[in-house]
């Protein structure tokens, strides 16, 4: 059922469809946007819920689960697998390198899979006039992130990742940076370098990404737009230098790239500060493709003196105010919905070459319902 949980009688003209997790997670290092930070103890998709609240979003908000996998997708099922057999003693070389190239391209077919499968169904069942936020992604930083982490999980993994690029599982775990420093970024580069190459070569990723450039053209088409948070790489380069004792490596220019921006949905960057104060946060991916950056975290009510922050709060304030746009402008196409946004809602931000949602103004017009 593409559609998966989102009933169709609530997908009114002017609705936020929120496509995310409504379930407690578990407490592992991951994160949406490809981060991996430590998750908020409340659930994901009602601290995306929250922030477009504090937006001022009076509007129709559906929540559309992704907890619950409700199609067979191979690839997902694939990429659990090779987690598990990477964590196997003694695995040669060439398996462990294999097996490394393999989980990558399957997390990101994966999840275009899944995200095109999902705006799919919300084209079939007639959604117009309305935005989707997806506070999620994958790219080359963060698959990179997730393989160093799984071969620190334990002494095999570690072995395993060792043996796979010619170095010293010893050296690696060396308590004195000037031993692990030098041989970590040995790591890291290998890493990089593998990932980089296998995605970029993979046919399978460029025909799930022409599949999903056509669903998100598709449910624009009835003049509606698709939110992608932008991604939380901006500092993973500068985590893993970090890591290897100030040694840092070579990254393609791509990078950060979230897999599922393109050129046409509303990619949405982090703000940390308030107002005439605030900043690009250093761990907002600075691609080429953000539209405007807007205001990155929001308080968890179960954690007050903990905020949440990532660009997977910044993109449903964008949302929320496009949502309202396109039901108040039904004719309006998504680019003309996102430039009316930046005319009247946005401001300029020193050290952002993109308009940043200015929230006071979007408050207000929210609660009106005008300029």
């Amino acid at each position: 059922m593409k559609l998966g949980l989102t009933p169709k009688n609530q997908l009114k003209p002017g609705s936020l469809i929120v496509v995310d997790q409504f379930q407690p997670a578990m407490p592992i290092m991951m994160g949406f946007g490809g981060g991996f930070s430590q998750p908020a103890e409340t659930p994901h998709g009602q601290l995306v819920k929250a922030s477009a609240e504090d937006a001022g979003f009076k509007g129709n908000l559906v929540p559309s689960p992704n907890d619950i996998h409700f199609t067979d997708n191979p690839y997902e099922t694939r990429n659990r697998q090779l987690a598990i057999l990477m964590m196997q003693k003694d695995l040669k070389p060439e398996e462990y390198k294999s097996m490394l190239g393999e989980r990558a391209e399957t997390g990101q077919i994966s999840l275009l899979h899944k995200t095109s499968e999902r705006l799919q169904g919300l084209t079939e069942a007639g959604t117009k006039n309305s935005a989707v936020n997806f506070s999620q992604g994958s790219s080359k930083a963060s698959s990179v992130m997730s393989a160093y982490t799984g071969a620190l999980m334990s002494p095999e993994s570690l072995d395993n990742a060792a043996r796979a690029f010619g170095l010293s599982s010893e050296k690696l775990s060396s308590q004195d940076p000037n031993v692990s420093g030098p041989e970590r970024a040995k790591l890291h580069q290998g890493m990089t370098d593998l990932i980089s190459q296998r995605l970029d070569s993979s046919r399978s990723l460029q025909l799930s990404r022409q599949n999903y450039d056509k669903s998100v053209r598709d449910f624009e088409s009835h003049n509606n737009s698709v939110v992608v948070s932008a991604g939380n790489e901006g500092d993973v380069a500068a985590s893993l230098k970090q890591d290897a004792g100030g040694h840092g490596i070579r990254v393609p220019k791509d990078f950060e790239d979230n897999i599922l921006v393109n050129s046409q949905v509303t990619a949405v960057g982090a703000l940390e500060g308030e107002g005439q104060a605030s900043k690009v946060a250093a761990y907002s991916s600075r691609i080429a493709e953000v539209d405007l950056y807007a205001k990155g975290t929001i308080t968890d009510p179960l954690s007050p003196d903990r905020p949440a922050q990532g660009t997977s709060f910044a993109a449903p304030r964008v949302a929320a105010a496009m949502a309202t746009l396109h039901g108040k402008n039904p004719t309006m196409t998504s680019a003309q919905v996102e430039g009316l946004l930046k005319k009247q809602l946005g401001r300029n931000l020193s050290g952002a070459n993109v308009p940043v949602l200015d929230l006071d103004k979007t408050r207000a017009f929210l609660g009106s319902q005008s300029f």
